[in-house]
């Protein structure tokens, strides 16, 4: 009965392994840069989630990725966000053609290049549930609807 006790209590502690496995794995999300458009326009994440988002640049201009509330005009031309939605947030990154960093102006920022290609990974803090915009600022492209909504549940 002892060997079964161990055998039992073994088989129960492999069987939790995937799964406890599973909820350290990221949540693969993929966003599509275009010209003037995301896709998808809207995202949705969970407090406590661990992120992998995929962003690429598909359009035929440079796009930038802001996320973030409140948008606010900080020149005649330009808008950005007053919230940052990366600021102060660990996040790891790799980019192709492209920079995560930043800005005089804003909070970090993802700016790609034609073509370029970018991963962020990232967990979404508890304090970040409610709606948020993300939007590209280069001059003139949030207005020509460039942007969309995450909202984080």
């Amino acid at each position: 009965t002892l060997l079964m006790a161990v055998w039992l209590a073994l088989n129960g502690c492999a069987s939790s392994l995937p799964a406890e496995s599973a909820i350290l794995e990221p949540t693969i999300v993929r966003l599509v840069m275009g010209d003037h458009y995301f896709e998808p326009a809207t995202l949705r994440f969970t407090a406590g989630e661990r992120i992998q988002l995929e962003v690429v640049n598909r359009g035929l201009l440079e796009h930038d990725l802001l996320i973030g509330v409140e948008l606010e005009r900080y020149r005649w031309d330009q808008q950005t966000l007053v919230k940052d939605f990366f600021k102060g947030l660990p996040v790891k990154h790799t980019e192709q053609r492209g920079r995560f960093k930043a800005d005089a102006q804003q909070g970090p920022v993802l700016k790609l290049e034609v073509g370029g290609q970018a991963t962020l990974m990232f967990t979404v803090p508890t304090a970040y549930k409610g709606a948020w915009e993300f939007g590209c600022f280069v001059p003139g492209h949030y207005e020509a609807g460039m942007r969309g909504l995450l909202t984080v549940e």
